[in-house]
Parts: structure tokens; C-alpha cells; sequence
């Protein structure tokens, strides 16, 4: 059970297979998680009364004479988690599909294992990169 040659093995593509039925649908998740997810949160109160904390909203900025409050967004380093795992499934898929085509187009056997540690190290540095990046960004 080599790493650099993923391909060879049967659990690896058993799990390829199996997770690329997610991947489309997390990636569907993790861009309306970013779309919607700002620094607060806006929602509609029915009532037509103005409470001190929604003061500098004014009758006329708001539709329908519905008053809008505005409050933080306590949850947003959960979204990280979906991003993260999104970030894992891609990686994972690109480097598992990167090995197999340098299985079927790289004849060199020198080549080739030069090009597998280099997939497998930019595969790791850049699945790293995305997950500092992402648990960083909401400090």
C-alpha cells in the first residue's frame, strides 16, 4: 500500500467513488454558506414598533413598514468545518486523479516518481494552505 501510487489500491478508489457522490452537493453547501454568511445577520420583525436598539433604522428605509434588525453572526466559524471538509474531498479527488493519469501518460519510470512527490507534496501543501487559511480568516 504505496501513497504515491493511490491508484493500485482498492480502498482508495472504493472511497474516490463513494465520496465524489458528495462532492457536488458539498460544494452546492459551501457556496451558500459563504453567500449567506456575513458579518450579521439581517432579519424582518413583523411588529411596526421600533425598539431602542433599532434606532438608526428609519420607517422608510425598511419595506412594507417592517422593522429590520441587524445582530452578529455567533456562528460563523462552524461554516468553517464545511469548508474544510469540501477542501479534503477536492484534494483528495484531485490527487487520486492526478496519480492516475501520470500512471497512464508518464512512461519514464525516473519521471514518474519525481512527479507522484511532487503531486503528493503540492497536493499536501495546498490542502494545508486552504485549511490555514480558512480557520484564520475569521480571527
Amino acid at each position: 500500500m504505496n501513497i504515491l501510487s493511490p491508484e493500485k489500491n482498492i480502498n482508495y478508489l472504493k472511497h474516490y467513488h463513494r465520496s465524489s457522490k458528495i462532492m457536488l452537493p458539498l460544494v452546492g453547501v459551501s457556496a451558500l454558506l459563504e453567500y449567506f454568511n456575513n458579518d450579521t445577520l439581517i432579519y424582518k420583525n413583523n411588529s411596526n414598533e421600533m425598539s431602542e436598539e433599532d434606532s438608526g433604522v428609519t420607517m422608510a428605509e425598511t419595506d412594507y413598514k417592517e422593522s429590520v434588525k441587524v445582530v452578529e453572526n455567533k456562528y460563523k466559524h462552524l461554516n468553517n468545518y464545511v469548508h474544510m471538509a469540501n477542501v479534503l474531498n477536492i484534494g483528495y479527488h484531485s490527487y487520486l486523479s492526478t496519480s492516475c493519469i501520470i500512471t497512464d501518460y508518464v512512461k519514464n519510470v525516473k519521471l514518474e516518481k519525481i512527479s507522484r512527490v511532487v503531486s503528493a507534496k503540492s497536493h499536501v501543501l495546498g490542502i494545508l494552505g486552504l485549511g490555514y487559511y480558512l480557520f484564520n480568516r475569521t480571527k
